[in-house]
């Protein structure tokens, strides 16, 4: 079943297929309840194209997913991806919501660390 995860991301990775809702949704759903190690294969996958997944109209679901049920290391690795590119997605339709929901996570964070202060 988990191999139809890698198939799906590699249909809208290589074949360019947009338009997979299905496919966006089926990977979020997983995302919550696979291993770590079938984590780690996704998110091998949608490396090369998180950038432009982050402003696809169904892609954004995934990345958003990742910053929800990533690891430390994964999250920050997306993260990295926009350092030094946050205006474009910024003004972009759908990109903008990976970087809301970016700057409401870093918020939280900051809270609970004054919190424990």
């Amino acid at each position: 079943m988990f191999s139809r995860v890698i198939f799906i991301l590699r249909c809208r990775l290589s074949l360019n297929c947009n338009a997979d809702q299905f496919g966006s949704r089926f990977i979020q759903q997983k995302l919550e309840t696979v291993t770590t190690e079938e984590k780690d294969m996704v998110f091998n996958e949608i490396m090369p194209q998180a950038y432009s997944l982050m402003t696809d109209v169904f892609g954004k679901y995934v990345v958003q997913k990742f910053f929800e049920h990533g690891s430390a290391t994964q999250i920050r690795e997306l993260a990295e991806q926009l350092t030094g590119h946050v205006l474009t997605p910024s003004l972009q339709m759908y990109g903008c919501w990976i970087i809301q929901k970016r700057i409401c996570q870093n918020l939280k964070h900051v809270q609970l660390t004054r919190n424990k202060i």
